[in-house]
């Protein structure tokens, strides 16, 4: 939640400089704590979940997508080895996706060697602003990186491909 949380933190204070930006979070969660300390923050707005069906609609309204990963002992737990199942969702939605990560994370990783996101390994609201400006202020590079990333989500993420890896995998394993 501390990532997220200097993420909207990051939003508000470039409102704050005239800077046009905001940050809708879809989220069924009714964190408390997390919602008093977002209240207030200009540009940062909660949001329903939309189905599943709906999603890529929706994503495809937006200029980013964030996708934050806590550097926490409990998010570094979470993701050191494994990649969110949103991630592909993010890849395809053909808009450019910010990782905001810890560095020695496998999506943070998968997203170096791809060249598929956008990636922040410091969670600094300072830094989370420069990166929300570089972005925000180059249409060539979100354009590339939606790009590339559409490319990624259609070659990693392929059922077929997928399957007949894994069955490798597990023959290599075996032998």
């Amino acid at each position: 939640i501390l990532s997220l949380l200097n993420i909207c933190i990051a939003i508000s204070n470039l409102r704050l400089k005239n800077i046009d930006v905001f940050l809708d979070i879809y989220s069924l969660d009714t964190n408390q704590t997390f919602y008093r300390k977002i209240r207030g923050l200009e540009g940062v707005h909660i949001r329903k979940p939309v189905s599943y069906e709906h999603m890529p609609q929706v994503m495809s309204q937006y200029d980013l997508a964030v996708l934050p990963i806590d550097f926490d002992r409990r998010g570094l737990r979470f993701a050191k080895y494994s990649i969110s199942t949103k991630t592909s969702e993010y890849l395809i939605s053909g808009v450019p996706v910010l990782l905001l990560a810890p560095e020695e994370t496998a999506l943070s990783y998968y997203a170096r060697k791809t060249e598929s996101m956008f990636v922040l390994n410091d969670p600094e609201i300072r830094s989370i602003e420069s990166a929300i400006l570089q972005l925000t202020g180059n249409i060539s590079l979100r354009k590339q990186l939606a790009e590339r990333a559409f490319s990624v989500a259609k070659e990693d993420s392929d059922s077929t491909k997928v399957r007949e890896s894994f069955k490798a995998a597990l023959i290599s394993a075996m032998t």
